[in-house]
This record gives C-alpha cells, structure tokens and sequence, in this order.
C-alpha cells in the first residue's frame, strides 16, 4: 500500500536513532522546502494567529475539506518568506512549517499507532547530529521538532471534526482565485473553499450556540477575518 506524502516531502523513513543519530538538518533543503510551500495545512487551532498573516481556505485532502494558510497564488513560491531573511517579521509560522523535516504516519501494525518520520533527503552528515556522539542524548532541536510532529498529528482530528462539520452543514461554497504571474499572465486557482457567510448567518440559533460552546465559532471567524489578506496575494 503506498502512503501520500505530506505536502512538499519527497520521501519519508520511521525515525531510527541507529539509522540517523549521526545525522542533523540539511540547511538548503529546508531552506527549499519553505521556499516552494505555496500552503500549508494548519490545524483548528493555529486559526485565531494564522488568520493576521495570510488567507486562510479549506482544501480537499484525504476525504475531508481542512484549513490551509495560503502564502501565494503560484506553485513553488512563498511571498512570506525568502532563503535569505527568512520568514517575514512577524508572520506566524505554521507548526506544519515549523516541523519540517520529520512528520507523523499512521500505522495499523500491531494496532493503529503513529510513527515520527523524517524526510532522509533532509539529512546530512554535515550538520549536528540529531543525538550526541559523546552522551548519545536527543539535541534539544530534534527534541522540539519531535514535539511539534506530535502536536501536529494530536491536533488533526479537531481539525478533520471541523473540516466535516462545515461541509455537512453546507457552509463551505468554492473559491476561485485569480491574479498574476510577475510577466502579467493570468493566474487561475481552483479546487479552494471557503465558508459562506450568508449561509453562516442563516443558522438556527442553537446551531450557534452549540458551536458556540464547542469552541468552533471563533475558528470560523477567524477563517473569514483571514480572507481580508487576499488581496496581499492577488496583486
């Protein structure tokens, strides 16, 4: 059975200290792995900082309709962030961004369970080892990107919960974007989704309420507010 990579990886291996705790960060990848991320998933709960930074949409993965921080309208570019500043002062940054090069796969061996993984492309031997050579303890760096693969993958199905809900209720509507390549061609996005405010309005009142109480209504608030940053994208 072959498993889809997450956006932007090109290959993925179990994380094994005997395999790669000689190994650390290769800068340039990264540095490419950010440069051409065009999104990035988020989870339900980046919504209320993401949404000061970029347009946020819902895209179709994996059977459900999930958030994304979109950074431009053309494939392979990030407006918000370049290999030689790095990201834009003060952009949040996406724990999906953040984690990079490891990521979390679900495994049914033995029960489900998840498996922290690393992009072995993103490896060098060059950089400093995700273990120590001399007292063989995790470097503080691979300890935090372990925590942020983990957050990730705990994050997802309040996000997957939200992504469904939305789309069961009928607020999500497509959004075509539009804007410009640098040379003044045309640009066409398609495949985006975003909530309809007209139908959100049209709720019952305890539709509102619930959503309200479960802690959902300021998340798709947050979706809307965020959408005021398209323009940024579209010039």
């Amino acid at each position: 059975m072959t498993i889809p990579l997450p956006p932007g990886y090109l290959g993925l291996q179990p994380l094994d200290r005997s395999a790669h705790g000689g190994l650390g960060i290769n800068v340039q990848r990264r540095e490419q792995f950010l440069a051409q991320r065009h999104f990035a998933p988020l989870l339900a709960d980046e919504l209320t900082r993401a949404c000061l930074s970029y347009p946020i949409v819902f895209v179709e993965s994996q059977g459900a309709r999930l958030p994304c921080a979109l950074f431009s309208l053309q494939e392979a570019d990030n407006r918000f962030y370049q290999t030689d500043r790095g990201w834009q002062p003060g952009c949040y940054i996406p724990i999906y961004m953040r984690r990079f090069p490891l990521a979390s796969l679900s495994t049914q061996d033995q029960g489900s369970r998840e498996v922290v993984c690393v992009e072995p492309q993103a490896l060098s031997d060059a950089a400093t080892p995700l273990w120590g050579q001399s007292d063989g303890e995790e470097s503080t760096e691979w300890r935090t990107l372990r925590e942020l693969t983990q957050a990730f993958s705990q994050g997802l199905p309040t996000t997957r919960r939200l992504g469904c809900l939305l789309n069961d209720w009928g607020l999500l509507t497509p959004a075509a974007l539009q804007g410009q390549h640098p040379d003044g061609q045309p640009i066409a996005v398609q495949g985006l989704w975003r909530v309809d405010e007209t139908r959100l309005k049209r709720l019952q009142a305890t539709q509102f309420r619930w959503l309200g109480e479960q802690g959902l209504l300021g998340r798709i608030y947050a979706h809307l507010i965020s959408l005021e940053n398209l323009p940024r994208l579209l010039q």
